[in-house]
């Protein structure tokens, strides 16, 4: 199944991302991305923002941030993997 894309624009820049891509990740320089990538980068669950403070991620499923810039990531998270199933089962048709 091929996946769904959008062209972004951010001022002069225009980048081509997934449905489920973080439009305030993409946006940004490679050295402000976390490093390691969070399992709430592709989490259709997060929220992404950027303060004066830095990066933070909220997790609509848990209801609380769940990445603050220089903290240990999520690296796995079992709500992602069914989120992300729920959305492959109702994209099948059987959900």
């Amino acid at each position: 199944m091929a996946r769904e894309t959008r062209i972004c624009s951010f001022g002069e820049i225009q980048q081509l991302i997934g449905k489920d891509d973080s439009v305030v990740l993409a946006q940004l320089s490679d050295k402000h991305r976390p490093d390691p990538w969070p399992a709430c980068a592709t989490c259709p669950a997060r929220d992404w923002y950027l303060t004066v403070k830095g990066l933070r991620c909220y997790c609509n499923e848990h209801r609380y941030v769940s990445w603050v810039s220089n903290d240990n990531p999520v690296l796995m998270c079992e709500a992602r993997e069914r989120l992300i199933e729920e959305d492959a089962a109702a994209a099948r048709g059987g959900g």
